[in-house]
Order: structure tokens, then C-alpha cells, then sequence
């Protein structure tokens, strides 16, 4: 089953056509992730877990290492949630104003379903801050009216973050160490200071990366954790039969996807053949995770990997997606490749080349060819920022999701200011030479008599 599974992973982001029965599983893993780690759950217990590749100084990844869970955390903070509202001290439909002055005055409950109208909030995540989530709030309305349409928001769950500490009255850390689970989770800066080393996918290569670690945003994305602690929590969702899973997601809100939910923290699929999907995947710079349940039959599977990126993502989800239908007996999706996040890193490169090759040939004096070099440079740079601005991110975030697609763009705009340059200059030459009433140069001569 590991062999499935990390084929599948090698196959969509490991840049090559292997299939299950001539690929080396522990080779291949490597060469997707520096690290990385898979659970399965079988019948709400953990059957198996593996483990492979490199943490980081000398170390190899074992079931202890721990790694960042991105928006897996989000279940993390449904289940703190679900557990002080059974114990009497939050009211999922009180208002978020409530338990944190100045917030939105929604109800709790929406801000775990994304129903909250909040945006997404990139410009207040993935920021190096301490604890505790109320010191880092911004003033932020919601965007579209409340309670009404599924916004996937980060912003969201940092204000959950809030309200679970004003409710429970302790740091988030200490809730989620006394979640009521066998588990060494963290969600503090001293908790998560040992992790294995993160890595950005760029192209077809895993830069590492020293991501900042929010505190404040632990509920959102900076949980973490070892690969027996994340099937742990995934396990005990599945306790009681799993209808303690079904029931925390049986009001799931339509996200606007055919057959996708959202509830409680889970992703909710409903299958063609009628069974469910519970799952989450998550991402910060770095790393990758993923948990996928069957609550019927109380199977799953869960990874852990010490590498990300933005165009990989859905690849990595994809793959750990064809490991469950597996695990669970379902009919086997196609999985993503990752042609793009591989092309076009690699293609900005080449197109790079190909400019800077063009710029250093001896330059025409022409207007044409000055404002065709003119404009491309100004496209060049001005790419990555409307890059930014049409996906409703800060700049910086795309360095931190795909350095090879800045670094490519960037080396094209070079080449295309280099050759913009000496076209300025032929230009301006020429025009001096006609001022001083000499012909143009109409190029050299041959010396060969």
C-alpha cells in the first residue's frame, strides 16, 4: 500500500511516468519530498505508519518527527471548539463580538463553516508574531453578507483562534494540549521549534526554507505535530462508530462545488456511490498535509511532508486522494500531474535565455524595435505584481509559495531590460550621428579580401 501511495506522489510531483511496479518507494518518496510521512487508518485505529527521507542536520524522518499542518489545523480548532461548547463555555451562535470586542458580529458557528462573509485575509498570515490571537486582529468587516455563502477565510479562523481563548480562558496551546486526545501536538512558537526542515518546490527542485512561525495563527495553519499524532487526532474523529464524525459534519454548508461541503473544520465530499468523504489538506511554506476518512467504514489515510508548493498542491492532494480510494476499496481518480509547476518555472528560464541572446546581438537603431524591447520589459516587471493583485495576495507571497516562478520572471525582465538598454543607446547613437550630419551605421564590413 505504501508502494501505491508514494508512486502516486512520485508520478504527479516527481516530474516522471514511473507507475507502482517499477518505481523504488523509498527513492521515489525522496525525490518528491526531502521528508515525509504516511498513516492509514483501518477500522478507527492506526494500522500502519512509514516513514522516509531527511528532517534536516543529519536526521531522518521517524513517526516522531515533527512537521507543520497547515489548514489541517482547522479540524484541530473545530474539535477545541466542539469541546468547549460541551462543556458549557462557548456558544457556537453567540457573537463572535461577544468573546472578542471589535470583532464581527457573526455567530461563532459561522466561522468554522466559512460562512462568516469574511475574505480570505493573506495579508495578515504567514507573518512571524507571538500569541495570543486577540493581540493580532485587524479590523476587518465581513465582504459578502453573513451566513449565506461558503468564503474560504484564514482570517476566519484567526478570530476562531480568539474566541477559543477568551471562552476557555488559557493560552490556544493549552487547549489544544488538553483536547482530550493521547496525542503531543503543538501550537505554540516553544512547541513547534523543532521541526523537520521545510522545503519549497521550485520546478523540479525542494529549496529549503526557514517559513516565520505564526502563534497567533495556529488555528488557521500553525498546529503541529508528528505523523502519529495527526492519525491520533484522525483516528479519534472516527471514535464511536464515526457517527461523532458524521454528526459534526451532518450540517455542512454547500461551498458552491457540486457534491462539497464544508463543516466543523472538515471538507465533505459526497461520492458518486453515495459514500462520504471526510478530508482536509493543508499548506504553509514548507510543508504539506492531508487526511482523508471514510466515516462509514472508519478507514483513512494521513500524510506528512516537509516540502510545498502553490501549482504542486493539488497534485500532492491528488495523490494522497488515490491512496484512499485504495485504502477504502473506491474506484481510483486520475491524480494530477504537475506539468505546469514543472514548465513553466523552467520555461520562464528558457524564454529568459532566448531575450538575453537577442539583447546581446548588435542592436538596430530602430524606434520599432526600442519600443517592441520597451514594452516587453515593462510587462516583464510588471507581471509578478499583477500576478499578485488578481489572486488578492501580497507580493511576498509569491516567493513564499513559488520562488521559481519569481526567480524565472525575474530573469526575463533582467534579460528584457538588458536588451531595452541597448536599444536606448543604438538609438540615442544614431541620433547623435545624424545630428552631426553622419550616416548611420549601416552595420561591418567584411576585412576578408
Amino acid at each position: 500500500m505504501l508502494a501505491a501511495l508514494v508512486a502516486a506522489l512520485m508520478v504527479t510531483a516527481g516530474h516522471s511516468a514511473a507507475t507502482p511496479s517499477d518505481t523504488d518507494p523509498t527513492a521515489e518518496l525522496r525525490r518528491l519530498s526531502p521528508g515525509g510521512a504516511v498513516a492509514w487508518v483501518q477500522d478507527g485505529r492506526i494500522s500502519r505508519v512509514e516513514s522516509s527521507g531527511s528532517a534536516g542536520d543529519g536526521r531522518a524522518v521517524d513517526d516522531g518527527t515533527r512537521f507543520l499542518w497547515g489548514s489541517v489545523s482547522k479540524p484541530v480548532a473545530a474539535s477545541v471548539a466542539t469541546r468547549l461548547e460541551q462543556e458549557g463555555r462557548l456558544d457556537l451562535s453567540a457573537s463572535v463580538s461577544s468573546y472578542v470586542p471589535g470583532g464581527p458580529d457573526v455567530p461563532v458557528a459561522d466561522l468554522l463553516d466559512h460562512t462568516a462573509g469574511l475574505p480570505f485575509g493573506a495579508e495578515h498570515l504567514d507573518i512571524a508574531r507571538p500569541g495570543p490571537a486577540t493581540r493580532a486582529l485587524p479590523s476587518t468587516p465581513p465582504t459578502v453578507e453573513p451566513g449565506h455563502r461558503h468564503s474560504y477565510s484564514n482570517l476566519g479562523y484567526l478570530y476562531l483562534q480568539a474566541v477559543l481563548e477568551s471562552a476557555g480562558g488559557r493560552p490556544y496551546s493549552e487547549l489544544v494540549a488538553g483536547a482530550g486526545i493521547d496525542w503531543h501536538a503543538g501550537a505554540s512558537t516553544r512547541a513547534c521549534d523543532d521541526l523537520a526542515q521545510g522545503h519549497r518546490l521550485a520546478g523540479p527542485f525542494a529549496w529549503p526554507v526557514d517559513a516565520p512561525y505564526d502563534e497567533a495563527g495556529a488555528a488557521y495553519g500553525y498546529t503541529c505535530g508528528s505523523i502519529r499524532d495527526l492519525a491520533t487526532f484522525a483516528s479519534s474523529s472516527l471514535a464511536a462508530d464515526g457517527s461523532r464524525l458524521r454528526a459534526q459534519v451532518g450540517d455542512a454548508a454547500p461551498t458552491g462545488t457540486t457534491g462539497q461541503a464544508y463543516g466543523r473544520g472538515w471538507r465533505v465530499t459526497r461520492e458518486p456511490d453515495g459514500r462520504t468523504t471526510v478530508w482536509h489538506t493543508g499548506t504553509v511554506p514548507g510543508y504539506f498535509s492531508a487526511v482523508y476518512l471514510d466515516p462509514d467504514t472508519r478507514d483513512g489515510v494521513v500524510v506528512l511532508l516537509n516540502a510545498s508548493g502553490y501549482l504542486h498542491e493539488e497534485a500532492l492532494a491528488g495523490a494522497t486522494r488515490a491512496a484512499y480510494d485504495l485504502a477504502t476499496g473506491r474506484p481510483a481518480q486520475g491524480a494530477a500531474r504537475t506539468t505546469l509547476a514543472t514548465g513553466l518555472p523552467l520555461g520562464l528560464v528558457a524564454a529568459a535565455g532566448v531575450l538575453l541572446v537577442a539583447a546581446l546581438r548588435r542592436p538596430r537603431a530602430s524606434r520599432a524595435a526600442l519600443a517592441a524591447w520597451v514594452v516587453a520589459t515593462l510587462v516583464a516587471w510588471a507581471a509578478l505584481p499583477l500576478t499578485a493583485s488578481l489572486m488578492g495576495v501580497p507580493l511576498r507571497y509569491l516567493w513564499l509559495w513559488e520562488p521559481a516562478l519569481v526567480v524565472g520572471t525575474g530573469l526575463v525582465a533582467i534579460a528584457a531590460t538588458v536588451g531595452a538598454l541597448r536599444r536606448v543607446r543604438a538609438t540615442d547613437r544614431a541620433a547623435a550621428r545624424t545630428a552631426a550630419g553622419r550616416p548611420p551605421r549601416r552595420g561591418r564590413r567584411s576585412s576578408r579580401r
